[in-house]
């Protein structure tokens, strides 16, 4: 088909020989050749950083990877051979890398974020955005910027740009139709703004989210989300409603056999009787029921 397209662009180009149209076509295959091999060995070391998990060889096998897939064979063989072409053919080899390079560098991303270095974090997710942009998937930019949001309200505590983040990403999300992905950033968009001490917007956001949950039956994200408005309540002093969020959190978690999210359900609900108690001393005129305040 490379030959055949060659021979048809030889009145395009302007008195080019049949015969340099064939060399051009049999170039562009040994390019697109060093340039399958390439993801191929670039795979290689994707799948192999797996077994590493977040250990430093992990990242230097995905840099490995990612470097590979950034050298100048990329854009083919000889390519000043394919001056004619140069433009269209790095056209497709970008449009051809990118999903490889999307998946690295979210890969990178998440493993940069987890070790606490937001600037390589970010950096790498910068650079999946560039590929999801080039592929035009929408889905695949607004996980980039959900995860961005994640790095400024997780590790450099940013928490307005961590908003900004988050409502490019459920702009996204809305554009498609995604609900699951949805109700997870308006999750996260909800703990964004407890940070910045709008609980009624955190509130809101957390209760779409788990409209969203409900109507989806994620149960373990039901689950959270509840411990999450039980947390807006509580600091707002409404210790009932907050006992009912904690209550059916630790409810979903015994049957889901979650332990983790059910042990900090019933501490919360700890937190909760321990405020009522001190409450209701208060009004008798009395101290605090105990030495001090709760952990919270």
């Amino acid at each position: 088909s490379i030959f055949l397209l060659c021979m048809r662009l030889r009145h395009v180009l302007g008195g080019v020989t049949a015969a340099y149209s064939c060399y051009i076509g049999f170039q562009w295959w040994r390019a697109l050749r060093v340039q399958r091999r390439t993801i191929c060995a670039a795979s290689v070391l994707y799948d192999l950083s797996f077994d590493q998990c977040d250990s430093p060889q992990a990242i230097t096998l995905l840099l490995e990877a990612w470097n590979l897939l950034h050298t100048k064979e990329e854009l083919g063989y000889t390519i000043s051979s394919l001056f004619p072409l140069k433009p269209l053919f790095i056209s497709c080899s970008r449009r051809r890398l990118a999903p490889h390079r999307f998946y690295l560098a979210m890969e990178l991303g998440m493993l940069f974020n987890r070790m606490s270095d937001a600037e390589n974090s970010l950096r790498f997710y910068g650079s999946a955005l560039v590929q999801a942009e080039l592929q035009c998937d929408k889905a695949k930019q607004a996980s980039v910027w959900c995860n961005k949001g994640n790095v400024y309200n997780n590790t450099t505590q940013e928490y307005m740009k961590a908003v900004r983040c988050y409502e490019r990403s459920l702009e996204l999300n809305q554009e498609i139709h995604s609900l699951q992905e949805e109700a997870l950033v308006n999750a996260n968009l909800g703990l964004a703004w407890i940070s910045l001490n709008e609980p009624a917007k955190a509130e809101d956001l957390l209760t779409q989210s788990m409209t969203s949950a409900v109507r989806l039956c994620n149960k373990s994200q039901e689950s959270f989300i509840s411990c999450w408005l039980g947390d807006v309540l509580l600091d707002r002093g409404e210790t009932d409603g907050a006992e009912t969020y904690y209550r059916r959190s630790a409810q979903i978690a015994q049957e889901r056999g979650d332990p983790t999210n059910k042990a900090l359900a019933h501490h919360n609900l700890g937190n909760t009787f321990w405020c009522k108690a001190a409450r209701t001393k208060a009004q008798l005129g009395g101290g605090p029921p105990g030495p001090g305040a709760p952990p919270m």
